[in-house]
C-alpha cells in the first residue's frame, strides 16, 4: 500500500451478489487491478481501517443473506 493506489473490498452487484474480491488502483497508471487474494467471506456494507503498512482492519458488514458479520 502505497499514497497512490486505492483499494476496494467487496461490496455488492447486481448480477453477482455480495463480493468477497479487493481491486487496487494505481492512480499514476490510472489503471484497475484485481487482485488473487480475497476477503474470508463476501461482505457489504463495512468498514476498512488500514492500520499497517500492509495491514488493514475490516469492521462490521453484511454476509450474503443480510447476516450481520
Amino acid at each position: 500500500m502505497n499514497d497512490y493506489e486505492i483499494f476496494v473490498f467487496g461490496g455488492y452487484n447486481k448480477e453477482k451478489g455480495t463480493l468477497d474480491s479487493i481491486e487496487k488502483y494505481s492512480i499514476k497508471e490510472n489503471k484497475w487491478e484485481i487482485l488473487k487474494i480475497k476477503i474470508p467471506l463476501p461482505l457489504r456494507r463495512f468498514m476498512v481501517v488500514k492500520v499497517a503498512k500492509n495491514l488493514a482492519l475490516i469492521l462490521g458488514g453484511l454476509t450474503k443473506y443480510s447476516k450481520e458479520s
